[in-house]
């Protein structure tokens, strides 16, 4: 719960640390694996695991990281030691150097916002998240309180324990760092910029499809789903027979939704007298729902012209289906207004931000020694 609270505290900053590291603040996870036998030997220590290594593992220009690092690093992440010692040397190498590489980020990144007037200070950071905390909304202070009262600590007495990790500190350096960064970005994001991305993208990203709302009246073959693949000719004579005797009740000008729900084999006929979840032409449903339409239960629907037009029975691989449109939404495209336009901003500053941390990240060339990674044996 402590890193829930911390999280918590340091909602205002926008671009954290971890968003530039993203691989760092979480233990790697294990690979799935046989069982082992019983004799099988204890995993390795970390100690043992490093004790081979050279003593620097990675560098870039004056940037260097060593195994007190690596070591550091690791007793901060939960459960990384344990695991680590359980994978194989390989896919562990793998990790490991994903680990010194992201240390030798933060080295740059933690300089980058020391010059920025962001240094790693206790005193400063602790005046941060004071800050950030006061500009939370009331609801998430409250829930801080509430756990600290729980905890009995007062919030000053939990950022001080927080800030006893030195890594936090940095993290927090770098994240009001990276927070200027997006926020000069930005600024620098135009009407037109927002125009352009919307103009460009109208089609993949800001069209609504054409949706159907219908209600249904299932006949099926069997009382047993789990038989329908194995219903004989017989079944299934006789399902079709059923369905037009309700075809014939229906144009006799019985309610569709009483007779659905007295006769249809889909839950939807108790539960919603027949109604289903809107879906797309490609039978995609919006809600409501898990998975795709059948395609010839979503081309019948699509056929219908206009609420209330009801179908011919329509055979699945369910059974025999009579579909009543409810409502038929045509096509149309997400309005540009002041709100997505403003999400629209926001998205294009994160990109310029990213394009340019990957290019920072890219220019270091980072060296790493002794964690090398064999290549895997060709498959015969």
């Amino acid at each position: 719960m402590k890193k829930l609270t911390t999280k918590i505290l340091l909602t205002a900053v926008a671009l954290s640390a971890a968003a530039i590291m993203p691989a760092q603040n979480a233990a790697p996870a294990a690979p799935v694996a046989p069982a082992a036998p019983a004799a099988a030997k204890p995993a390795p220590t970390i100690e043992q695991i490093l004790a081979p290594l050279p003593d620097v593992l990675a560098e870039s220009g004056s940037y260097k990281v060593t195994k007190a690092d690596l070591l550091g690093r690791l007793k901060d992440m939960d459960g990384a030691v344990t695991i680590l010692g359980q994978m194989p040397e390989n896919i562990r190498n793998i990790q490991l150097r994903r680990v010194v590489e992201n240390i030798v980020q933060e080295k740059y990144f933690l300089d980058l916002a020391a010059k920025a007037g962001y240094k790693a200070d206790k005193a400063w950071a602790k005046e941060k998240l004071m800050k950030n905390f006061a500009e939370l909304p009331k609801e998430q202070q409250e829930q801080v309180k509430q756990k600290l009262a729980q905890d009995k600590k007062t919030l000053e007495q939990f950022i001080d324990e927080s800030l006893k990790n030195e890594t936090q500190v940095q993290y927090i350096a770098i994240g009001s760092f990276m927070d200027d960064k997006f926020k000069q970005a930005l600024a620098k994001v135009s009407d037109a910029d927002v125009q352009k991305f919307y103009a460009d993208n109208k089609e993949t990203q800001f069209k609504q499809p054409e949706m159907v709302r219908v209600a249904h009246i299932l006949v099926m073959p069997t009382d047993n789903p789990q038989k329908l693949m194995s219903a004989t000719k017989e079944e299934w004579a006789a399902a079709e027979a059923k369905v037009k005797a309700v075809q014939e009740r229906l144009k006799k000008g019985e309610d569709f939704a009483t007779v659905a729900a007295e006769v249809s084999s889909c839950p939807s006929g108790k539960q919603s007298k027949g109604g289903l979840p809107p879906f797309t032409g490609d039978g995609s449903m919006i809600m409501g729902g898990q998975g795709k339409m059948d395609p010839d239960f979503t081309k019948a629907s699509f056929a219908l012209a206009k609420a209330g037009d009801v179908s011919a029975p329509v055979k699945t691989m369910f059974g025999y289906h009579i579909i009543k449109l409810l409502e038929k939404t045509p096509g149309s495209y997400v309005e540009l207004n002041e709100q997505l336009k403003a999400q629209v901003k926001q998205f294009l500053a994160q990109e310029a931000v990213g394009k340019e941390l990957n290019a920072l990240r890219a220019a270091l060339q980072i060296k790493v020694h002794g964690l090398d990674v064999k290549a895997e044996p060709a498959s015969k």
